[in-house]
Order: C-alpha cells, then structure tokens, then sequence
C-alpha cells in the first residue's frame, strides 16, 4: 500500500485512461501496480510534481534523468493543472484528484489540448467515448 504517491499532473489523466496496447511491458506492469494500489486505496496522498515520477522510469522516452518528450509533457502537466485550477506540490487524494479530472478535463472535452502532442491521445480519446468513468 501506498500512503503518499509522487505524480507528475498529466499522470493522472494517464492512470484513469489506461490502455496496455502498444505500451513495453516494464510500463504495463508499473501501470497496473499503480492502478491497482489507487483502486484499492483511493485516499492514497498524491503529490503533484515537475519532475521524474514512478511512471516515468518505465516509459519509452525516458533518457535516464530527463524526459525525450520533456517540452509536450511539460505543456501537457501545465495545461492538467490550470484546468484544475491546482500547482505543482498540490496535495490531495487520489479520489479528489480523479474526480477533478474528471470533471475539468474529461468531462468538458479537454483531453485535446490538455494532452496535445502524446501518442497515446487517440487511444485515450476512443476510452472516454466508450467508458462511464
């Protein structure tokens, strides 16, 4: 069990609208430990952070201790934050930071913009047309 978990912003976007296709298996594995975790402890304490998080170690763009997709993740992290009206070193559980997701991404139609530039987005957009989050 988490108590307190370390997230970049758009992570939480990519926790609720996960896909396994076309990921490594290292991230998948990562992905559904995390999922899991927060499903079953939904009051788990996020930390919204700028740098590396747990999810990063696993993803395919990771250079060690940057991001090769560091310019679109940045934009994608400040955009999830302003929607939700939060900033980096927010704190919150993972219930209220899903449902405020939810609510000023998801549900408003924002996904675009908000994750401009991933090459997940077509994936996670057909995920919200065919999900009752």
């Amino acid at each position: 069990m988490m108590e307190k978990l370390l997230l970049r912003p758009h992570h939480g976007l990519c926790v609720i609208l996960f896909d396994e296709e076309g990921h490594s298996a290292p991230y998948i594995s990562i992905m559904r430990k995390i999922i899991e975790n927060l499903r079953d402890n939904p009051k788990t304490k996020v930390i919204l952070c700028r740098e590396l998080d747990v999810i990063c170690g696993s993803c395919s763009h990771n250079a060690g201790s940057n991001c090769g997709k560091a310019d679109e993740v940045i934009l994608s992290d400040d955009k999830t934050l302003s929607y939700c009206e939060l900033e980096f070193g927010s704190r919150l559980n993972w219930e209220d930071f899903r449902q405020t997701l939810i609510d000023e991404i998801i549900s408003k139609d924002l996904l675009l913009d908000a994750c401009e530039g991933c090459d997940y987005l077509n994936r996670c957009r057909q995920a919200c047309a065919f999900s009752a989050l």
